[in-house]
């Protein structure tokens, strides 16, 4: 049994170290894959990695930081107008993963798509990265195309720019979108945060945090569908405080509907802090969530705060100051 195990594994299967110190296989995310091959992974340790344009073609690659995106960075080192995009998966049948990378930088095009992640017709895994500071006519973050559908999963998508497709661009592809907090995206005309169209796309959006994304054109929206509504599962996600509105299209308010929000999600940081933990009282902790949805909380991160008073006795707040060790300083003197 132990032989036939080990039959199944491709003899290339091995995994390269990229460290920035040299003492690794590679300094460079793109000079660990001129050494990789199909099935690799590549282990990226923590820096700031200032790389031209990462692409893949029919070329299975596991792209994985060791310690996060909070200490692991990828941004685009423009070499020429081509390259508006940080990273390209295309046409790759076999699994391929993206996990735990601050994805930035893309300046973007008129004519390209998918400033942070430009995924098509590929198996890829979209997990636990921050996406974010990317601009691009459509798909700001991630633009996703093709019969076979990226899974985009725990992730921060965040103050990204685009002239009119979405943080998220779904064309004609059946992702999973699912537990992320997309947040503080901006449209110039059109959609904000997840925009779906063509007649073969059947996306599955669950259990995420939209909120605080804004257009600027009068019938701009954070969630827009020219898909048939009827080719979408959208479940458990927070809509919540998107100017100029919350939807637009066939796929109209959902609130209320299979477990769907509009609440303030109840951040632990104040606007523009960065932090996107929940309050311990958030309508999005697995604790408040609809009943259709429990078990599961909404968006990216759990919760992390209690924000609120506690009573005090009148006995207990005098023993602060006994004995004359501690005084009581008021406002307009002591």
């Amino acid at each position: 049994m132990t032989l036939l195990l080990l039959n199944t594994i491709p003899s290339y299967s091995r995994t390269w170290h990229v460290k920035q110190d040299g003492t690794g296989d590679a300094t460079s995310i793109n000079g660990a894959l001129v050494l990789a091959q199909s099935g690799d992974t590549i282990l990226v340790s923590p820096g700031f990695y200032w790389e031209p344009r990462i692409g893949l073609s029919q070329f299975a690659i596991h792209l994985i930081s060791e310690a996060g995106p909070e200490a692991t960075t990828i941004r685009l080192l423009k070499m020429s107008p081509d390259d508006v995009n940080v990273i390209i998966m295309r046409d790759i049948s076999e699994p391929c993963s993206i996990i735990g990378f601050t994805i930035t930088g893309a300046s973007g095009g008129f004519l390209d798509a998918g400033g942070g992640i430009d995924c098509e017709n590929s198996d890829l895994l979209i997990k636990n990265n921050i996406i974010k500071g990317n601009w691009c006519i459509q798909g700001g973050a991630i633009f996703c195309y093709g019969t076979i559908s990226p899974t985009i999963e725990g992730n921060l998508i965040c103050n990204n720019e685009q002239w009119v497709g979405g943080a998220v661009f779904i064309l004609d592809c059946s992702p999973l979108v699912k537990d992320n907090t997309i947040v503080n995206n901006r449209a110039s005309d059109g959609t904000s945060a997840i925009c779906i169209s063509g007649g073969l796309s059947y996306p599955v959006i669950m259990n995420n945090i939209i909120a605080f994304d804004s257009s600027s054109a009068a019938g701009g929206s954070a969630v827009s569908s020219t898909t048939p509504a009827s080719q979408i599962i959208f479940e458990c996600n927070n809509v919540w405080g998107n100017y100029p509105a919350n939807y637009f299209g066939a796929l109209t308010d959902q609130t209320g509907i299979n477990g769907n929000i509009s609440q303030d999600p109840l951040f632990c940081g104040i606007s523009g802090s960065g932090n996107y933990y929940l309050q311990e009282s958030s309508p999005c902790a697995e604790s408040h969530v609809p009943a259709h949805c429990v078990g599961f909380r909404m968006g990216r991160y759990p919760v992390k705060c209690t924000v609120g008073t506690e009573q005090e006795s009148w006995g207990k707040i005098k023993t602060l100051f006994k004995g004359g060790k501690k005084r009581l300083t008021l406002s307009g003197g002591q």
